[in-house]
């Protein structure tokens, strides 16, 4: 350090490097296409109540979907409490137990999915669910690293009912 007038020090600085801007720049060829320019996959929730789930998964095959995953959950919406008595004491059920199913669809599929679930799900009764549909930006099969539509399972409920009982698959002349 030098010392400058006014009694202030010179601080030698060292010269710092900065990468050019276009090497921050992806190449275009590794850019995922803009979201607006693909169709639009969704995400579809849905909460049941856990003595449907069997009606709601066949519903569900028969629509062609088979990619779900399933959830055991605790919630609380407009069913009125429920008072059980255990050992003498009164206690107040606020959550009751439903069931979480999770898919991913494509464009073709979410109108038939939405209404195999509410075909199967309703009871008439307060405390039947609810479905939630929102966008997916992007799928990524892991194993393959496919994307979007291709990451998401083609496979009919025809042939996941045939191989379930044993069957050869048909092939496709």
């Amino acid at each position: 350090m030098r010392e400058r007038e006014g009694g202030r020090q010179e601080v030698k600085a060292f010269p710092v490097r900065i990468p050019h801007l276009a090497s921050l720049i992806p190449h275009p060829s590794s850019r995922i296409p803009h979201p607006s320019s693909r169709p639009l996959m969704k995400l579809i929730s849905c909460i049941i109540r856990p003595e449907r789930l069997g009606a709601v998964k066949e519903a569900l095959f028969q629509a062609g979907v088979t990619g779900i995953s399933i959830t055991r959950i605790t919630g609380h919406g407009g069913e009125q409490e429920l008072v059980e008595h255990y050992r003498g004491s009164s206690i107040v059920l606020e959550f009751r137990e439903k069931v979480k199913i999770e898919m991913a669809c494509s464009p073709p599929f979410v109108e038939p999915t939405i209404q195999a679930i509410l075909s199967a799900a309703r009871t008439g009764d307060v405390g039947d669910g609810k479905i939630f549909v929102q966008p997916l930006e992007q799928v990524i099969r892991i194993r393959t690293g496919e994307r979007d539509n291709a990451a998401l399972t083609p496979v009919t409920a025809d042939q996941v009912q045939r191989k379930a009982r044993g069957e050869p698959a048909m092939s496709v002349a």
